[in-house]
């Protein structure tokens, strides 16, 4: 295993609904998961639920590195909100002194697929078929919201992959 002082990190895929967070040591994926958000709180709470849940997961994770997917901006209503939980993700990592990783989904499209205009779909079979084939229970489902809420993993597992592949020694 490389001597890479920074190999337990925490990717996070932000979300103005849900937030999708994988845990890893090197190339271990140790945990994973969605936190959704409630779709009935205003912005500023919203935020406050992002702000306890980053705190509790590097609370319990105790990562060296926090890896944040860029917001891919479009002209939505949700883009302020989406970038002030951005700015509180990297607020709470910068209070704890973590090392801070910005990778936006057309690089990490590019290093995975060859391809930055690849889909959610082929990320997510590249990272099943090369990397985690445990999440291939994740790649199929009945109805496009579970396929969209499982994306976000697949997101998080993304970066921490490309985070890990350019920080090898």
């Amino acid at each position: 295993m490389p001597t890479n002082e920074f190999n337990k990190i925490i990717a996070i895929d932000p979300g103005t609904g849900e937030t999708g967070f994988a845990v890893m040591d090197y190339w271990s994926l140790l945990s994973y998961g969605v936190k959704a958000l409630k779709r009935w709180y205003g912005p500023q709470k919203r935020i406050r639920e992002v702000r306890h849940f980053i705190n509790r997961l590097v609370d319990e994770e105790k990562p060296q590195v926090v890896l944040i997917e860029k917001p891919f901006f479009t002209q939505q209503k949700r883009t302020a909100l989406l970038l002030a939980i951005v700015e509180e993700i990297k607020a709470v990592a910068e209070a704890r002194r973590l090392k801070i990783f910005e990778y936006s989904p057309v690089v990490v499209r590019e290093f995975l697929c060859k391809n930055g205009r690849a889909t959610k779909r082929q990320v997510a079979e590249i990272i099943v078929a090369e990397h985690y084939p445990e999440l291939a229970r994740y790649l199929n489902h009945q109805s496009t919201w579970q396929e969209k809420y499982w994306s976000h993993v697949f997101d998080s597992v993304a970066l921490g992959i490309v985070y890990f592949r350019n920080n090898s020694l």
